[in-house]
């Protein structure tokens, strides 16, 4: 049987116009398994349960491996360096005060249909 797991991901940022940045202030996840999987098991009361924190995290390593593949493919930064950045941006989010886990995750709604490319 094939099956996938989409983990959408969405940084809510406020402008600082004065020094032209942005603050991070949230960032929110959704986990949309395909629909021949029993959703249940991954998603119970709108939050992931332990199988699909497991899925999101596969998601997003995979994605992370892929951009710096194709990151590195076209030149924009090398290997090493874009995973050193990564890194920095790992550490700086467990410094900096995380607001609860539950309101970082986007409910999931089955009636809601996933925008594709």
């Amino acid at each position: 049987m094939e099956f996938h797991f989409e983990t959408q991901v969405k940084l809510e940022l406020m402008t600082n116009k004065e020094d032209k940045a942005s603050t991070h202030c949230a960032t929110k996840l959704r986990l949309i398994p395909s629909s021949n999987l029993n959703v249940e098991a991954y998603i119970n009361d709108g939050m992931p349960t332990k199988e699909g924190c497991r899925a999101i995290t596969n998601c997003l390593v995979q994605w992370l491996i892929a951009n710096m593949s194709m990151a590195n493919e076209m030149g924009y930064t090398k290997d090493y360096e874009h995973l050193e950045f990564i890194i920095e941006e790992l550490k700086r989010g467990f410094v900096e005060p995380m607001e609860s886990a539950k309101k970082g995750i986007m409910q999931n709604d089955s009636r809601e249909k996933p925008k594709t490319a």
